[in-house]
This record gives structure tokens, C-alpha cells and sequence, in this order.
């Protein structure tokens, strides 16, 4: 038996309406900066500084590639650093805006999520 568009619409709604759901898609607005950033330079890191990938090869990057090193361990260290702190900063995130939904101490709850 096939469910009806309206019927799915409906559950989508009633589900966008779930506070679960409302707290989750405010920390993942948070994190998407984070990952965006952090993926971009892993990207470009994989695909242009490595020295046997496949645009350093085709258009010679990789004779000049070991003498910039830094710009590798520059974007290594961007990679890192904001993929790194994706899972502290959610448990962070998602602490305080449960907090506060509650109407709870925001800055306790969001201090023990960074710990936890």
C-alpha cells in the first residue's frame, strides 16, 4: 500500500515540530561553519598539496610542492583544528540550547557537555 504526498508532508511537519528535532537543527547550524571550513581544507589538502595526487601530477605542482611545505602543515593544521573540535563543540552546543529550552542553568549545562 502506497502512502499518500500528504500524509508524508504531514509526518515532516509534525516531526520539524518535535523539540528534539528544533535542538538538533540549532546545533548543527552551529556546527556547519565548522565542517564546512574543515572539509574545504582537507579537500584541498588531499587534492592539490599532496604530492602524488592527480592535479600536482598533470599540471606539475609537485616539483615546486616540497619546497612550500608550510602551506601543507598550514592547512594540516586547519584540517585538524576545526574537525577536531566538531564533537566537543556539539556537546557543547546541544547542552546549552537543552538548558535553555528547560529553562535551566545554560552556562553549567554547556560547561559539563565541553567536558563530558
Amino acid at each position: 500500500m502506497w502512502v499518500r504526498r500528504e500524509q508524508i508532508i504531514r509526518k515532516i511537519i509534525r516531526l520539524q515540530q518535535n523539540e528534539l528535532y528544533q535542538l538538533v537543527q540549532k546545533s548543527l547550524n552551529l556546527l556547519f561553519p565548522f565542517v564546512l571550513i574543515g572539509s574545504i581544507s582537507q579537500l584541498i589538502q588531499i587534492t592539490m598539496l599532496n604530492r602524488n595526487s592527480l592535479l600536482p601530477t598533470i599540471f606539475g605542482f609537485s616539483s615546486w610542492l616540497s619546497r612550500y611545505r608550510f602551506i601543507e602543515i598550514i592547512f594540516d593544521h586547519l584540517t585538524s583544528l576545526t574537525l577536531g573540535i566538531v564533537a566537543a563543540l556539539a556537546a557543547f552546543s546541544m547542552a546549552h540550547y537543552t538548558a535553555k529550552r528547560y529553562q535551566r542553568d545554560e552556562k553549567l549545562a554547556s560547561i559539563t557537555g565541553l567536558i563530558a
